[in-house]
């Protein structure tokens, strides 16, 4: 004896799959397939903790991008010879020739009549050198003049207010 019921079902659904036109049919295929997939092969949510973490190196790539373009365009820009030879007396530059980078900073008459995008990128270049050299010493990266002390200015302070008129005159 058979089941009515079975027999039933298995009619309607011969009835559906005549009657279905093929689009619907792909869908429902598509749809199966889906449902088929495995959890490992769906793509991993990531952690709040490890989106946090993922969007902060995205963002430094951005930031480290951006500057490398604004350094390009510095090089290649009007002021690109200046700032290449400031740059490769930079390499040559030691901890006990700080007071010639002072006197050449001095006497750059291009750089203090350029604007001030260009003079921030400028010390922004000479701050890291400097930063560089005094860690490659064993020295803290930073190390300024305390405000209101007799604490002589530092090389940098020195360049940055000969630049840009900021800070104490030396």
């Amino acid at each position: 004896m058979t089941n009515p019921t079975a027999a039933a079902s298995n009619y309607f659904e011969t009835m559906a799959d005549v009657q279905m036109v093929g689009a619907a049919k792909a869908k429902a295929r598509q749809l199966e397939k889906r449902m088929a997939k495995s959890d490992a092969e769906a793509p991993m949510k990531l952690s709040p903790l490890d989106q946090k973490l993922f969007d902060a190196q995205q963002q430094l790539r951005n930031y480290h991008r951006l500057k490398r373009q604004e350094m390009v365009a510095l090089r290649n820009g009007p002021y690109g010879q200046h700032v290449k030879e400031l740059e490769q007396l930079l390499d040559t530059l030691a901890m006990e020739s700080a007071p010639a980078l002072v006197g050449y900073i001095a006497k750059c008459i291009w750089l203090r009549s350029a604007p001030p995008d260009i003079k921030h990128q400028v010390l922004g270049i000479i701050s890291a050198t400097i930063a560089r050299l005094r860690v490659r010493a064993g020295l803290p990266p930073f190390d300024d003049s305390l405000p209101f002390t007799d604490e002589p200015p530092t090389a940098y302070e020195q360049i940055r207010h000969t630049i840009s008129n900021v800070g104490v005159q030396p």
